[in-house]
């Protein structure tokens, strides 16, 4: 039987853990904040630049330019975007199950993996797919260059 001390001592170690995850949340919620805002920011750009894309295009003759040629792929490479760590509940897994489905409509020697977060890697190491490429910690400091890192390698 736990003595008197025994449970004391439980108690504040509940009381620890309690303030150790209430803090996370807090970090968890700032960062969140962040994202969005850096996302809102963006959308008057991107929403300009796709109206200015969808003008030019409609003025410029398909036939001439070779970036607007429909064909038939020869290669197809996916990118998988997952967490490098857990804590983010169905996420990763809703993710790696939609790209393991898509997957298993191609044919393994045209097709290729980029993989972006560790899960992902962990995940696609076991199967035995051709990867080109993978990247780590992606999101603690997500910048321009990283996208422009990821567009050569493709």
């Amino acid at each position: 039987m736990a003595t008197l001390r025994d449970i004391r001592r439980r108690i504040t170690s509940i009381r620890s853990t309690e303030q150790i995850t209430k803090a996370m949340k807090m970090v968890a919620a700032a960062k969140l904040r962040k994202a969005q805002n850096r996302i809102l920011e963006a959308r008057p750009y991107a929403h300009r630049l796709n109206e200015v894309l969808g003008h030019v295009a409609a003025r410029v003759d398909r036939s001439k330019h070779p970036l607007m040629h429909e064909r038939l792929p020869h290669k197809i490479c996916y990118v998988v975007v997952t967490a490098d760590r857990g804590l983010c509940g169905s996420f990763n897994t809703n993710i790696i199950r939609k790209a393991t489905e898509e997957l298993g409509r191609c044919d393994r020697v045209r097709t290729s993996l980029f993989l972006v977060g560790r899960k992902g890697r962990d995940h696609f190491k076991k199967l035995d797919w051709p990867i080109i490429g993978e990247r780590f910690d992606f999101f603690r400091d997500l910048a321009y260059e990283h996208a422009t890192d990821i567009a050569h390698t493709l």
